[in-house]
């Protein structure tokens, strides 16, 4: 069995990935940041913020996926 300091690569991406759909999961069912860093054991709020996936990161993996590219929009001229 793995130990806990040098656990087997594959076991420690599966437990990684857990932690980051647990984390994504619970803020866009209502969590506040704050919440989910405590949740998570953050003692800082930006390693909460970098496990979080913005929703136009997903829109871009799935467009990716069905091979569909999105083109930013523009802002208008000001006239």
């Amino acid at each position: 069995m793995p130990s806990r300091t040098n656990p087997d690569p594959a076991a420690r991406g599966a437990t990684h990935s857990l932690r980051k759909t647990a984390i994504n999961d619970a803020i866009r069912n209502g969590a506040t940041m704050h919440e989910v860093r405590e949740f998570a054991g953050h003692a800082d709020i930006r390693t909460t913020e970098v496990y979080f996936i913005r929703k136009e990161e997903d829109a871009e993996v799935a467009a990716r996926k069905i091979q569909i590219r999105i083109v930013p929009s523009k802002p208008s001229p000001i006239v």
